[in-house]
């Protein structure tokens, strides 16, 4: 990781915080109640010290915040998701990915490895930013913007979303591994607005990815049907 980048990703560890989507996790996962959780690119402790959960554990690709971690009582490893070197940590309820895939180069290795943590009955709640909204992409047609939406702090050479999902692509990417997801809409959504919102406003695309439960579900077919 070179210098610029590698400060680039300090100032995004500083920002992930339990704010966002974050806090619609925990309330998922408070009415859960999971006995172990694990979160891929977990940056601080703040959302894993929220959760109430017998085991806790924290993997990133840096140890900035690993004492603070440990000392909250959380499991941590440092660990590069591209590298396909992951170990085995055990069995979890929940996987949480929030804002990774879109950061790394082989996000599909990621994929496969939160399904291979999870238990029979695991969930993996995971969303991507959405930088195909109509009000961002119309000022680049026009000339008017460049293509960072986010990390305002870094220039367009040196974005660190490396894959940019669209709706279709990241129902694509997840179905690798899952077969049952379902979309999350925000609460203000109402239905009546839906399809103006997805393709226009709304700016993450966020999915609860569920690990097939053939004895249960038919497969391929969605849970939300």
């Amino acid at each position: 990781m070179t210098g610029n980048v590698r400060s680039n990703y300090d100032v995004d560890l500083l920002k992930k915080g339990i704010g966002g989507w974050r806090k619609l996790y925990a309330q998922f996962v408070e009415k859960i109640k999971p006995k172990s959780i694990i979160e891929f690119g977990a940056g601080r402790p703040d959302f894993l010290q929220s959760i109430d959960c017998p085991r806790k554990v924290a993997i990133d690709y840096t140890n900035t915040f690993e004492s603070e971690f440990l000392d909250a009582g959380i499991e941590f490893y440092t660990i590069d998701l591209d590298t396909g070197i992951l170990p085995n940590l055990g069995l979890f309820d929940i996987v949480i990915c929030s804002d990774v895939f879109e950061h790394l180069r082989f996000p599909d290795i990621a994929l496969k490895y939160a399904h291979e943590l999870l238990n029979d009955n695991g969930l993996l709640f995971s969303h991507v930013p959405n930088e195909f909204t109509f009000n961002k992409t119309i000022k680049i047609m026009l000339g008017m913007s460049e293509s960072l939406y986010f990390h305002k702090h870094c220039e367009e050479y040196n974005d660190p979303h490396l894959h940019r999902f669209t709706r279709i692509g990241f129902q694509k990417f997840l179905e690798q591994q899952f077969l049952y997801n379902i979309y999350i809409y925000p609460t203000y959504e109402i239905i009546i607005f839906k399809n103006l919102f997805e393709k226009w406003v709304f700016p993450f695309h966020m999915l609860l990815n569920v690990v097939p439960l053939l004895s249960v579900q038919t497969p391929g077919k969605s849970l939300s049907q």
